[in-house]
């Protein structure tokens, strides 16, 4: 049985038994299997060949139903499927090939899926850094509310995952405005006497604060048991309480 694959649906929408064998083709007009195939091997010098190709004067353009965002050109959308694939395969020359070209970075696929999301399901590191260095955005979400960062979390890419992790808080923290001075009122107790912040006191009245800290050990209840303690300090007994300390035996005072 043949039938066509639209844009707007998936595999899952076409009541296909589990186990069923399918083989998909491409769609056989207007040079898109030589473009899919470009794409697929990341052969910049075969994409530069079809994508110079003029437009068909006969081409069935898409509906805006099943087309890209925005209604795109016939080329825009070429560009863009071509980009899409070499993302998704991780072809980072083939990447900045098509972008040079005036690919837009922040296209979506029907079911609202950006560039990030094709990298991102792959593990594709280097196309991320190229995607996001190119502007493509970090937070788009398709039609199912699935990040770039979801989309890596979903398929165990665990590299990637953290990789967007740390994208996302230095991009919250391009907003964050450090005040030079903290107000008295802003500072914790300790702080007001900290001479590592700008309300210290000089000269006489500076502070210093010690802080004496010792190994403990924790009872079965998590209370702070007693804690071995070296031998006293007293040069007088100092001898006979490091034999006592170290298993020695000590003659008592007489």
């Amino acid at each position: 049985m043949q039938s066509d694959l639209y844009d707007e649906t998936t595999i899952y929408n076409n009541d296909i038994i589990p186990g069923t064998t399918v083989s998909l083709a491409i769609w056989p007009y207007n040079g898109w299997p030589e473009l899919v195939i470009a794409a697929a091997t990341g052969d910049v010098f075969k994409l530069r060949h079809v994508i110079s190709k003029p437009e068909p004067p006969c081409t069935c353009r898409s509906t805006s139903k099943g087309s890209m965002s925005g209604s795109p050109t016939w080329h825009s959308h070429r560009l863009f499927s071509a980009l899409f694939i070499c993302a998704h395969r991780g072809h980072l020359t083939a990447v900045r090939f098509l972008l040079q070209c005036g690919a837009d970075v922040k296209e979506r696929t029907p079911q609202g899926r950006g560039l990030l999301h094709a990298a991102a399901s792959q593990g594709r590191e280097e196309t991320i850094v190229e995607l996001l260095a190119q502007g493509s955005p970090l937070n788009m979400e398709d039609a199912d509310g699935m990040t770039a960062l979801s989309t890596a979390t979903h398929f165990h890419q665990k590299k990637i995952t953290r990789q967007l992790l740390l994208l996302h808080w230095q991009e919250r923290a391009k907003g964050v405005r450090l005040k030079p001075h903290l107000d008295e009122s802003e500072l914790f107790a300790h702080q007001k006497r900290d001479s590592r912040l700008v309300t210290w006191y000089q000269g006489v009245r500076a502070q210093r604060y010690v802080a004496h800290l010792g190994r403990c050990s924790r009872g079965g209840e998590g209370d702070v048991g007693s804690r071995r303690l070296g031998p006293p300090q007293n040069t007088a007994v100092r001898a006979q309480a490091r034999r006592a300390w170290i298993g020695g035996h000590v003659t008592p005072p007489r």
